[in-house]
């Protein structure tokens, strides 16, 4: 469904802390990581989905915003902080449609900026937006690809690569099915399949390992849906062809949600129950190297899980707690073992992170939401620094946590394919830039105003 737009160029070790306007920080330590917890936000409600780590030591993240349209209605967003938490720049993308949403980012071969989205129009339509941007932000490449009314997707079901031919790779559900679509360099549609197995699946994380494509999600164990099963499928990227499948089931309910290749092996961080975090490797035939469940301080949280991206481990985040949602990070290594636990309290808001990645100086950034106490549907941008033992000089808690050994049962799963016609479009594309205000949470003195903490 083409469409066309007007291009606009526009053990717990708790800190002595000092508190402020519901503020807290850490007056034990210098701060020569230039940790911070910031929030960011523009006249209405702002969600972050996603974020990485430039070679440049700055952060990238997308999501969405209900401030630049009439109606409320939602536009993308894409926007750069420094390694002090500074806004370089903050840039707004309407695709055409009355929802636009930017879920994934990534780092391309190239260092530029690779996006996947979603723009929904009035009439129910529902389309997938892939874009391109150098690391300013400024547009290289769009395209948008026609769902035909039967897209179902989250921003944790769906993904993108651009691949080792200069060309692309998108993953997401279509009519309750798994749909892989391979993109020339020019976006165009080389070739676009179902694959269909005995029961309902889904895809969570798309990955490339030469000349294939691998992919991670969850399908559910039986007709009657009792529970979901982790899977990873493996096709040949000239053609879609499947080289191999499998599937693994605990006996508990368990979902992949994202996939990393680190040259000799796949990591997958997924969740049990939707509560407990679990980390698998498998050889690259899908053969289970290690399967382990990772027991939070923080149980029935809002668990998403994190690869990092240059030293190995993992970092995973975590949140507890109702009215009130305290932010936790927990690192591992490359074996599973557990490095350090932290928790970062607040007061009075929920904050919750959609990821956090490894920066080039060893340190880490998250970038997630911050929710009033109030719950007044204006929610911010929330961001997270610490150093690379997990201090932040917002204060900081150790706290407990363990992991064990996960007994999993590893069978082939079998999948159809069927090709199937995705319609592409080159859509103008409008673009704001603006700049947001920023206060810092972890900054509190005796002649401090909230005003005087405001950075445009």
């Amino acid at each position: 469904m083409p469409k066309k737009f007007l291009i606009l160029t526009l053990s717990i070790l708790t800190f002595t802390a000092c508190k402020k306007n519901d503020k807290l920080f850490d007056n034990s330590k210098k701060n020569t990581s230039n940790s911070f917890q910031e929030i960011f936000n523009s006249t209405n409600a702002d969600a972050v989905f996603d974020c990485v780590a430039t070679p440049d030591n700055k952060l990238i993240s997308c999501g969405t915003s209900t401030s630049y349209s009439n109606d409320n209605l939602t536009r993308s967003t894409l926007f750069k902080v420094d390694d002090k938490g500074k806004m370089a720049w903050y840039k707004v993308f309407n695709f055409g449609g009355a929802y636009d949403n930017f879920f994934k980012v990534k780092l391309t071969p190239d260092k530029k900026i690779l996006l996947i989205g979603q723009s929904t129009y009035e009439d129910g339509a529902q389309n997938i937006v892939i874009t391109k941007t150098d690391l300013d932000g400024n547009l290289l490449f769009s395209m948008e690809y026609d769902m035909n009314f039967e897209l179902n997707f989250s921003e944790l079901l769906i993904d993108v690569v651009q691949t080792n031919d200069g060309g692309f790779a998108f993953t997401c559900g279509k009519n309750n099915k798994l749909l892989l679509v391979k993109l020339s360099q020019q976006g165009s549609v080389l070739w676009s399949k179902y694959f269909l197995t005995d029961y309902s699946g889904t895809s969570s994380s798309l990955i490339e390992d030469g000349e294939n494509l691998v992919i991670g999600g969850s399908v559910y164990n039986s007709e009657n849906f009792v529970y979901r099963i982790g899977f990873l499928l493996k096709v040949n990227k000239l053609d879609g062809s499947v080289i191999w499948s499998k599937k693994y089931d605990t006996g508990f309910d368990e979902e992949f949600m994202k996939l990393q290749n680190t040259g000799t092996e796949y990591t997958v961080v997924g969740r049990l129950q939707a509560t407990y975090p679990t980390i698998r490797r498998f050889d690259t035939s899908g053969n289970s190297a290690s399967s382990k469940q990772f027991f939070p301080s923080a149980p029935y949280g809002n668990f998403n899980g994190s690869i990092s991206p240059i030293n190995g481990g993992i970092i995973i985040e975590d949140g507890f707690g109702f009215p009130f949602n305290d932010v936790y990070l927990y690192k591992l290594d490359n074996s599973g073992n557990i490095e350090w636990s932290k928790k970062y309290p607040q007061n009075s808001t929920l904050e919750y992170l959609q990821n956090v990645v490894e920066m080039s100086d060893g340190n880490y950034m998250g970038a997630g939401r911050y929710v009033n106490s109030n719950f007044d549907n204006n929610d911010k941008v929330y961001l997270i620094k610490t150093d690379r033992n997990g201090n932040s000089s917002c204060i900081t808690q150790s706290v407990n946590s363990s992991i064990q050994n996960l007994v999993t049962n590893e069978s082939d799963a079998i999948w159809n394919s069927e090709n199937i016609l995705i319609p592409s479009a080159n859509p103008n594309t409008q673009i704001i830039s603006t700049v947001l205000k920023s206060k810092s949470l972890c900054e509190c003195s005796d002649d401090e105003d909230d005003d005087d903490n405001d950075k445009n």
